[in-house]
């Protein structure tokens, strides 16, 4: 059961492989989310690859990839004591050679809702960042 959802979008001219690009390389992750200090991914970005990511302040967590659609769209996943934090990530087309770009969250366990805003409040901020760089 979903207990919180945050949804951020924005449109780019950044194309479909040039986020991709951005997203597909877990360490770079922090050149564009002041948030994370560092981010780990063992193998490639393929569905099932398991990799710990490191928030500011925090022990690293870890995470695997539940979903991977190149140039599309993928899911990464981080179980906790008392549920799971899903991030969505979305490319889409916006029209006039923009595209919708997506980050969602989805928080699965009533003792972790509260982490919701917290987490998401710097959405808009890391993919803005992330916008700049691949245009």
């Amino acid at each position: 059961m979903t207990t919180y959802e945050f949804e951020h979008t924005l449109t780019t001219t950044a194309t479909p492989a040039a986020i991709w690009a951005k997203w597909s390389d877990p360490a770079d992750w922090p050149s564009w989310d002041e948030g994370l200090e560092k981010v780990t991914l063992e193998g490639g970005f393929v569905e099932g690859a398991r990799g710990e990511l490191t928030v500011a302040g925090q022990p690293p967590l870890g995470y695997v990839l539940t979903e991977v659609r190149p140039n599309e769209a993928f899911t990464d996943e981080t179980a906790m004591p008392g549920g799971v934090l899903r991030f969505i990530h979305r490319i889409e087309p916006a029209g006039d050679g923009r595209w919708a770009l997506t980050h969602r969250l989805e928080i699965e366990g009533d003792d972790l809702a509260a982490l919701g805003p917290v987490i998401t409040e710097d959405f808009p901020v890391a993919m803005a960042a992330l916008a700049t760089m691949c245009e």
